[in-house]
C-alpha cells in the first residue's frame, strides 16, 4: 500500500512513498515475486517503490549505512524481516531488544519490525524479552489459520497495543494463492477459530451469545475457559449487556 500510494480503504491512487525492506531471511527474487503477485492481486499495475536490501547483519551494526539509503531515496517507511535475526543475538536478553530500537530510532523515519510469536498457543506477545513489546509503539498480533493442503487461509490482525489512541478493532482476511496472483478478501475474524480465543473477552461472549442465544453468566464462564464468574459478570455489565442469574 505505501510503496503504491494506494489507500487501505480502497484502490484510489495517491502520492507514492519509497519502502526500504530489510531482509534477514529469504531473496530479492522472492520477495519481489511476492510483491509482483500481490500487487497483481490487488489489480494495481503502478510500479511499486521497494528498495531491497539483503540483511546480514545486526541492525545496529548497519546502522550508518542504512541511515545513508533513507536519506538518499527519501524513504517513509523501513520493513524488518524479522527481527530475530536482526537484533544481534538472542531476543530474550533485555539488552539485545533496547540496542535494536535505539539503532532503529536513528533511521528517523517510520518503521515496521516482523518477529515470531512465543511457542505457546496461548501467548499474545513476541517471543523472548518483554521490552519488544515495551520498545514499541503500536503492536500488532498475525494469527493464521490453515487447511492442509488448502491454496488459501485466513488470517486474524489484532492490535495489542498503542501508545497514543485507542486500540483498533480487529480484522480478517482471506488470502488465496494462484499462479500468479495474491488475493485480499475481507473475511469474519470472529469466524477464524485460531483467533476466536484471543479476541476481547467482549467480543468473544458476543459470538457466543449470537450462537447459543440466551445464556447465563455460569454458562459463559463454562465455555470460555479460564474465565472466571466474576469476569464475565463486570465484562457484561460493562458493555452493558442484560442478563438474568
Amino acid at each position: 500500500h505505501v510503496s503504491k500510494g494506494i489507500s487501505s480503504q480502497d484502490t484510489i491512487p495517491g502520492p507514492k512513498q519509497k519502502v526500504l525492506y530489510l531482509d534477514y531471511e529469504t531473496g530479492p527474487e522472492e520477495i519481489y515475486n511476492r510483491i509482483s503477485d500481490i500487487q497483481s492481486g490487488m489489480g494495481v499495475d503502478r510500479r511499486p517503490e521497494v528498495i531491497y536490501h539483503p540483511s546480514a547483519h545486526p541492525l545496529a551494526s548497519e546502522v550508518e549505512k542504512l541511515q545513508r539509503i533513507v536519506a538518499e531515496h527519501d524513504i517513509s517507511l523501513v520493513i524488518v524481516d524479522s527481527v530475530g535475526y536482526a537484533c544481534g543475538g538472542e531476543p530474550e536478553t533485555a539488552s539485545n531488544a533496547i540496542n535494536y530500537y535505539n539503532a532503529l530510532r536513528q533511521l528517523q523515519t517510520t518503521t515496521l519490525s516482523i518477529g515470531h510469536v512465543a511457542k505457546d498457543r496461548n501467548a499474545n506477545s513476541p517471543f523472548g524479552s518483554v521490552y519488544w513489546v515495551n520498545g514499541a509503539r503500536s503492536v500488532w498480533e498475525v494469527i493464521r489459520s490453515q487447511d492442509s493442503g488448502a491454496n488459501s487461509f485466513d488470517i486474524g490482525i489484532l492490535h495489542r497495543k498503542i501508545n497514543n489512541g485507542p486500540l483498533s478493532m480487529p480484522v480478517g482476511y482471506k488470502i488465496t494463492f494462484s499462479e500468479e496472483s495474491v488475493i485480499f478478501e475481507d473475511s469474519d475474524v470472529k469466524l477464524i477459530e485460531e483467533v476466536e480465543s484471543k479476541l476481547p473477552l467482549k467480543d468473544q461472549i458476543s459470538t457466543l451469545l449470537s450462537e447459543h442465544g440466551h445464556l447465563e453468566v455460569k454458562d459463559i464462564a463454562s465455555m470460555l475457559e479460564g474465565k472466571t464468574e466474576g469476569t464475565i459478570r463486570k465484562t457484561l455489565h460493562r458493555n452493558h449487556y442484560i442478563f438474568e442469574q
